[in-house]
């Protein structure tokens, strides 16, 4: 038997699952932006984000990819990351490299 009084809702995020974690989709955005424009401001980062602390899957993929050419002291920007995502079916999903220029342009 339930605790809850007849009628009265479960309490908060009981009904429909967990609830869902807290998240900024603008501020990825920007984040990820910020490095494609400067890839320098990867520096200014207090603690380095992981590509799973993203909520949308896309962003951490892109931003994987982004650490990963930087790492080998490349440039990461929407040219070198399209040729990176030509044929991934996930940035296809959220724009393909339209959306790497969107992220560019979403740079604070």
């Amino acid at each position: 038997m339930s605790a809850e009084p007849l009628g009265m809702p479960p309490p908060f995020g009981l009904a429909d699952g967990p609830p869902e974690p807290p998240h900024n989709v603008e501020a990825e955005q920007a984040i990820i932006g910020a490095v494609l424009v400067n890839n320098g401001a990867l520096d200014r980062l207090p603690d380095p984000l992981r590509p799973d602390e993203f909520y949308l899957p896309a962003h951490g993929r892109i931003w994987s990819a982004a650490l990963a050419l930087i790492e080998r002291g490349s440039i990461a920007n929407p040219v070198t990351l399209r040729l990176a995502f030509e044929a991934d079916q996930a940035l296809a999903d959220v724009g393909g490299s339209a959306y790497l220029a969107r992220l560019a342009g979403a740079a604070v």
